[in-house]
């Protein structure tokens, strides 16, 4: 495990509250801001696109974004946002996709300005009229939001737009930056105080910052700035994270020197910040120890002790992020819980049957990669409990989680480890350490498959009797939901999905599933017994019988791809498939042709084998038999190998479409 360790104590959380919650400062700033009267050319140019390169008929010539920090008459700091973007629309799609403009409000103080105007190919200017601009209040349960379109915009012409923003002060934050459009002469400006420092960071090969002014005025600005001349189009793929290799970029404020010399917002504070979820009043104790002492038995090891206690949280309570963050007793009482609550209550179960346990603050895998070097609150999103014993974590937040499978957005990935820490009786605080979450290893995850074939020569069908296990995380998308799903017809068609042969042409005769609840999650396998008949496996060729014997493992994922790969592979998680299958030869058949159900496709990467589909078969009797694996070990390539990984994907696909020859015996 690669760890970043760090010693260093901070002030108390009452202080913190004091020094970057409130965000007093002196008198000496000026509330007038560089930017509020911002504003465009008042003759745009038309520009000729025919060198610059389009996607779905639409290309962004410009997009200038600045935030400037300034203090209000208040002495309070506040943001100065202005947007403006430049679009060249050359199909009805594009015009009807562009031409709809949202801004969202919130955290919006004042809206000091919105123009918009089209401008055609001939040269001709629509502005937008101010009446046009609607409000409409949380839209899409997204919040509110200004919406506007031009009138007359048409196929050809150009769409520009900006508006300018007072909002409320916002210390850290992310900003992807690229999109699914390319994107030309794309400016960034950060400007604030010269008293503040920004630690400013640019991911996925967006320009870095520099320092572009500093002025000598009263303002006494400091400005950051970063320009890239093309920005190209990035799309989504499958197997890969689209948001978490996005360019973009991350800002802090590091350093207030108004107030103090101490890094603001840096881990040390964040365990001073996170220190009052392991407080407690007296009724919450009461609660949680009467919680306890009915769900815990103390003569379990401390991992099963950890589970029911989980368990009984995320079967017996409601817990949603809507609901409000409330007292732990009333949460209890009314079972019903926040995510930020259902760590509050683990970490009291924990503390109170004396359970060894870190707080983790991390994001997810498919969000954002940790940054370990980043001493910022920028990762600090989501909840895990890590507990260095078993090493192992749960996920307080996630209701269809359990400890003992680890849930995918996470593993691997860095986060902050928080664990108290007491000087005296007066002082405490939360130590911590920057390292990464356990993974699993590639046979957590296991779909193991054994089915029996018998072919009905009279009436061309094919009995089958499948017995399959799950584990791991594929046990778990099954035993989180199956004993909820009441409609019988509704479990069958799962089930037809699952076990589907011959593009789901098949009758499920019986199925029986063991350990199919929350309670089984990452303590008993999953278990299938099946009994199917189909009649898509069969196609008959004169007197000869022709098997689709590769359906019988299911529809597999083909990956075909014409443009160049652009995102790294994610795997999501490790895993592997065993399958074997036999085939009972019928009385008067001989096998032909089964060769081709011999397959080997196998990447290696960095000196090792890392995933591969295996097949190959054997013949006793008038039983043929085919063993298959397929596995997964390791969670990225690099897109140099995207090439071998999609081979081993596709073996699976290609497999899927063997059949073998049953001659009529003369």
């Amino acid at each position: 495990m690669n760890t970043l360790r760090y010693t260093q104590a901070s002030a108390p959380f009452k202080q913190l509250i004091l020094l970057i919650a409130v965000l007093l400062i002196t008198n000496a700033i000026n509330a007038q801001t560089k930017y509020q009267n911002y504003t465009w050319d008042e003759n745009p140019a038309m520009t000729n696109v025919d060198t610059l390169e389009l996607k779905d008929g639409a290309v962004i010539l410009k997009e200038k974004r600045i935030m400037e920090v300034f203090a209000n008459p208040e002495d309070r700091f506040e943001e100065m946002h202005v947007f403006h973007q430049k679009v060249k629309v050359t199909t009805s799609a594009a015009l009807d996709r562009f031409n709809k403009i949202y801004i969202a409000l919130k955290d919006v103080l004042e809206i000091i300005d919105i123009k918009a105007r089209f401008i055609s190919a001939s040269g001709k200017i629509t502005e937008l009229p101010q009446e046009s601009i609607k409000e409409v209040e949380n839209l899409e349960n997204k919040g509110n939001y200004k919406i506007f379109a031009i009138e007359g915009a048409e196929v050809g012409g150009e769409i520009e737009y900006y508006y300018i923003l007072r909002k409320s002060f916002d210390a850290y934050q992310g900003i992807f930056i690229q999109g699914k459009i390319p994107k030309y002469k794309v400016e960034v400006v950060l400007a604030y105080p010269e008293l503040l420092e920004y630690d400013i960071r640019s991911y996925n090969s967006f320009p870095e910052f520099n320092v572009s002014a500093k002025s000598e005025n009263s303002e006494k600005l400091t400005e950051q700035s970063a320009y890239i001349d093309y920005m190209p189009a990035l799309s989504e793929e499958r197997y890969g994270y689209y948001d978490c290799h996005r360019m973009r970029y991350e800002y802090t404020m590091a350093y207030n020197n108004y107030r103090g010399v101490l890094r603001s917002y840096s881990w040390a504070k964040a365990g001073e910040r996170y220190l009052p979820m392991y407080e407690f009043t007296k009724k919450e104790m009461q609660a949680i120890r009467s919680v306890v002492s009915k769900e815990d038995n103390k003569k379990l090891p401390m991992r099963d002790r950890i589970r029911n206690l989980e368990n009984w949280m995320k079967t017996e309570n409601q817990l949603d992020r809507e609901i409000p963050r409330m007292e732990l007793d009333k949460a209890i009482e009314l079972k019903q819980i926040s995510p930020y609550d259902a760590t509050r209550l683990m970490i009291g179960f924990c503390q109170e049957i004396a359970a060894d346990f870190e707080l983790v603050l991390t994001c997810k895998n498919e969000d954002r990669n940790f940054d370990p070097t980043y001493n910022a609150w920028n990762y600090l999103f989501n909840f895990c409990i890590y507990f260095p014993e078993i090493d192992d974590f749960l996920v307080p937040g996630e209701v269809m989680s359990r400890l003992g499978v680890r849930s995918v957005s996470y593993m691997a990935n860095y986060g902050l480890f928080l664990k108290p820490i007491s000087y005296n009786e007066d002082v405490s605080t939360l130590a911590y350490d920057v390292k990464q979450l356990p993974s699993d290893g590639p046979f957590i995850n296991i779909d193991s498959m054994h089915v029996k074939l018998n072919i009905d020569t009279d009436e061309l069908t094919v009995d089958a009797v499948f017995d399959r296990t799950f584990k791991g995380l594929l046990a778990q998308q099954f035993q989180s939901f199956w004993n909820m799903v009441v409609d019988e017809e509704r479990k069958e068609e799962i089930i037809t999905q699952l076990f589907n042969m011959g593009d789901e042409q098949l009758t499920i005769n019986a199925y029986e599933l063991k350990n199919s609840s929350p309670e089984d999650i990452a303590v008993k396998p999953l278990i299938w017994n099946v009994n199917q008949t189909a009649d898509a496996l069969i196609e008959v060729a004169g007197e000869d019988l022709i098997v689709h014997i590769g359906k019988v493992i299911g529809q597999q994922a083909e990956m075909y791809q014409e443009s160049e790969r652009k995102l790294p592979v994610s795997v999501g998680f490790l895993h592997t498939y065993y399958r074997n299958i036999e085939l009972q030869i019928p009385d008067g058949y001989v096998l032909e042709n089964p060769e081709s159900l011999n397959m080997e496709v196998v990447m290696n990467y960095q000196g090792k084998e890392s995933c591969a589909f295996l097949s190959h078969y054997t013949v006793e009797g008038n039983v043929l038999t085919i063993h298959s694996e397929e596995y997964y070990r390791d969670y990225h390539y690099p897109v140099e190998e995207f090439e071998p990984f999609r081979d081993v994907v596709n073996a699976a696909a290609n497999f899927n479409k063997r059949t073998i020859l049953l001659k009529k015996a003369d």
